[in-house]
């Protein structure tokens, strides 16, 4: 009877210790650069910055799924105005095998749109700052769709860079997106189609 006491006893304290552990292992689980901090992602693979993860397609041994679309997901807000010079982003995927499209998509819980902020809000037509453009250069006639994400400053997108040859410009489609400041540039692609978006140019800070 006694034996079943201690043990009975020996098993209490195990579990209490499992219990007075768990935050600390959580605490660990969830500390430093990890997946579980990342909100970009890649079919499952997670990186640190918009940047990353399209940088990443041309890099060697990155596998271009079947049908040719790489889908970038967003899963929570960033910000990229670090990633560019003067509002310029330019990125060149015109080399990789087998892409026909690049999809940059947001991708939400709730009924928010992820936020994507560029760090520059919109100037007089005449003045700096104007819109800042993200420029990626796709293989010939590609697809460049933009869907689902909230801009709350200004920002555009082209499947064209401006040093390349008319032939590689492609089709840039945004949907389903959000924008808060005033559209001013020229983005640049043989197709542009802006569908279901919606548009809110005011001075609302918010």
């Amino acid at each position: 009877m006694k034996k079943k006491k201690r043990l009975l006893l020996g098993g209490i304290m195990s579990f209490i210790m499992v219990l007075a552990m768990m935050p600390g292992m959580a605490f660990a689980q969830d500390s430093g650069d990890n997946a579980s901090e990342k909100v970009i992602f890649i079919e499952g693979q997670s990186y640190a910055s918009l940047a990353d993860a399209i940088n990443s397609i041309t890099e060697e041994g990155f596998s271009v799924p079947e049908g040719g679309d790489v889908v970038i997901e967003i899963r929570g807000d960033i910000d990229i105005s670090d990633i560019g010079k003067n509002g310029i982003y330019r990125f060149d995927l015109s080399n990789v095998s087998g892409l026909k499209s690049l999809t940059i998509r947001g991708v939400s819980d709730d009924s928010e749109k992820v936020k994507v902020k560029s760090g520059v809000t919109c100037g007089n037509i005449d003045k700096a700052p104007y819109t800042p453009v993200v420029h990626i250069n796709l293989p010939e006639r590609g697809v460049l769709t933009v869907d689902n994400l909230h801009f709350p400053n200004s920002l555009m997108f082209d499947a064209y860079l401006p040093y390349a040859s008319n032939g590689y410009r492609g089709t840039t489609i945004i949907e389903n997106c959000i924008f808060n400041q005033c559209q001013i540039g020229y983005p640049q692609s043989s197709t542009i189609k802006y569908l279901n978006n919606e548009f809110r140019f005011t001075d609302d800070k918010n």
